[in-house]
């Protein structure tokens, strides 16, 4: 790249990389929390004063000093203020839960069983939400006051999806946004397809799924429990595969892709799906935890953008991990980009054109 800025923008740059930084500790951080099983007793709690009390005591679980004004600043935006005290009844009352009553079953490395949260546990609630100005990244922390108890399939005592409010709250845009002949690639529990069957403008879903022990147990112990199963097609399938062969023999007005545990997992994997989407322009492609992994994305541009300015002199043909990979095509992909003011290094850090650059990338 080509950087000629001046001092005022370097210094406002220099915010941008503080940011991701911050990002990445508050990011450890709950991941810690979340790991560990937080939670507050409950005698502990006074009636009313629910989040503050849970706030106070996470930020004594990090040994946060609130005494001190920056710690109060960055406590309140990344901690306090995403913190959200929940009503039991919105997801013990969501469709699929008050419908889909199956009995604990474990057929070889699979199992569907019953979880729960303790009252006052934490958990993420949602994915992440990004501020426009600074890409500060805030995610939405949840708990109850009641015991929650949520259905989960396991693979060799691995969580690979369960209808915890998560994922409730994660895919509430694609149950709304879903319509017509609809494509879903990874099969889980079956939650979207089944919230999208209860929708008259949803004329059939086709999940494509890769692991015949998933099918067996979906089909056995949850399928006949969906009132309008005769909208829902499962085929035995890579999704890459089908996609490349098979899709274009039929219509598909929206495609959900979710076949990840996390953000992290899905990034290289995204990288793949998105040429496909020139290949169905008639389709709306949505992703699984999609803003995550767009920031994961920015956060290895800004890596680039810092090497760049600082001139670093990093080789650009080594690569370690797939982040390094990612950093070294876009350094050659943007080679010749002239960047001359912080407005140039903000545009290229927006979403839109993360998006239209990781298209430009073959992977």
């Amino acid at each position: 790249m080509k950087i000629n800025i001046n001092k005022k923008d370097f210094e406002k740059f220099k915010e941008l990389i503080d940011a991701k930084d911050i990002n990445l500790s508050v990011a450890d951080m709950l991941n810690e929390l979340y790991d560990n099983g937080f939670y507050i007793e409950e005698e502990n709690i006074e009636k009313g004063k629910e989040n503050d009390e849970v706030y106070e005591e996470m930020m004594d679980y990090f040994q946060i000093d609130l005494e001190d004004t920056e710690n109060q600043i960055l406590g309140e935006k990344f901690f306090k203020n995403p913190l959200n005290f929940l009503d039991i009844t919105k997801y013990s009352e969501n469709p699929y839960n008050k419908n889909i009553n199956v009995e604990e079953v474990k057929q070889g490395s699979l199992e569907l069983k019953y979880l729960s949260y303790n009252p006052y546990q934490l958990f993420s609630l949602n994915d992440i939400n990004v501020d426009p100005l600074k890409f500060e990244e805030t995610s939405p922390i949840g708990y109850f006051d009641k015991e929650y108890r949520y259905l989960a399939l396991l693979d060799k005592d691995v969580i690979w999806m369960s209808i915890s409010p998560n994922e409730i709250e994660t895919m509430s845009k694609m149950v709304e946004e879903g319509k017509g002949n609809v494509l879903v690639l990874g099969l889980g529990l079956g939650y979207l397809p089944y919230m999208l069957s209860l929708k008259e403008e949803v004329k059939s879903i086709t999940i494509i799924e890769n692991n015949r022990d998933v099918i067996k147990l979906f089909t056995e112990n949850i399928l006949p429990h969906f009132e309008f199963k005769n909208k829902i097609k499962i085929l035995y399938k890579d999704a890459f595969i089908y996609l490349k062969e098979d899709a274009n023999k039929e219509k598909f007005d929206y495609a959900f892709v979710d076949i990840w545990h996390n953000a992290n997992e899905a990034l290289p994997l995204y990288l793949r799906f998105l040429p496909y989407e020139a290949k169905y322009p008639n389709t709306k492609f949505e992703y699984w935890l999609g803003k995550s992994v767009i920031a994961l994305v920015r956060r290895c541009l800004q890596t680039l953008l810092y090497e760049e300015i600082y001139h670093l002199g990093m080789d650009y043909t080594k690569h370690e991990n797939f982040e390094d990979i990612l950093i070294n095509k876009m350094h050659d992909k943007l080679r010749y980009v002239e960047i001359n003011s912080y407005d140039d290094i903000h545009h290229i850090l927006e979403d839109d054109n993360i998006v239209k650059l990781l298209k430009s990338l073959q992977f």
